[in-house]
């Protein structure tokens, strides 16, 4: 929040020192007096050991308890998200680098008002309430598991998600039809030779390795590895990146959050 000018806080990367009123809910947040104890208890439970059939269940409290507590002037919910990162993080469930098993954004961003109210349900801090927000989030995160399960499936991948997406490429006119013909052979093989495009392309070896030239330089396919003459589809980011995104919405994997930007 530091420089801020729009958005920014009087006391940035520090908690408030003033009561603090959420727009657009009726929660009172608790006196700035109390703000400093309610977070060392929230980082105590957060810290705790404990079973770990419990991990995600302590990591939904902890992300309603933080924005209950809403300790900052601004960008609460920013830290909120990146805290719960953080925990799940430190569970073994997600990683800060490579590829996340398990994506929180997927129910922080699928629906914005869902969340929303949900959140503010849970704020009786009734029983039935926060078991209602728990339920949840970790519903969410099931179905987002079960996405990435159709994500592990091959036919699926190149069925449903890769072909559909050089096909829409090709209607709106950012490759012609012997280069969706080419681009679906890479779909299908994953890693293609020149040799693998002769049914594809009606030309000699030497037209094939030109073919392979344009596509490299049109940031279409690109080498396995430095110096191998084997090549595997650019998805991202990329010319086919749009194409993608899109396709993937049609099918349900993008949450709300992202999907506004297309």
């Amino acid at each position: 929040m530091s420089g801020l000018e729009r958005e920014g806080d009087k006391t940035p990367g520090a908690y408030r020192t003033n009561d603090v009123q959420i727009k657009g809910s009726s929660h009172r947040p608790p006196s700035f007096v109390s703000v400093q104890a309610d977070m060392q208890e929230l980082l105590d439970f957060v810290n705790q050991d404990m079973d770990r059939s419990f991990d995600l269940l302590k990591v939904a409290i902890a992300h309603h308890r933080f924005v209950w507590i809403h300790p900052f002037g601004n960008g609460n919910g920013r830290t909120c998200r990146l805290i719960t990162y953080a925990i799940m993080v430190s569970q073994g469930f997600t990683a800060t680098t490579g590829y996340r098993a398990i994506d929180p954004t997927a129910v922080f961003g699928a629906d914005r008002i869902s969340y929303y109210a949900h959140l503010e349900a849970a704020d009786s801090l009734e029983p039935a309430d926060l078991i209602q927000w728990c339920t949840y989030l970790l519903e969410g995160m099931l179905l987002d598991l079960k996405k990435l399960e159709r994500l592990g499936d091959h036919r699926f991948v190149i069925n449903d998600l890769l072909i559909p997406s050089l096909k829409r490429a090709h209607t709106a006119g950012m490759i012609g039809a012997e280069v969706l013909s080419v681009l679906e052979v890479f779909a299908h093989k994953t890693v293609v030779r020149a040799s693998d495009l002769a049914e594809a392309f009606d030309g000699t070896s030497v037209a094939r390795s030109q073919l392979i030239r344009r596509l490299i330089d049109h940031q279409l396919i690109e080498p396995i590895a430095d110096g191998k003459r084997s090549y595997r589809l650019v998805l991202s980011p990329g010319p086919l990146t749009t194409f993608v995104l899109r396709q993937l919405d049609e099918l349900g994997f993008l949450p709300q959050i992202l999907r506004d930007d297309l």
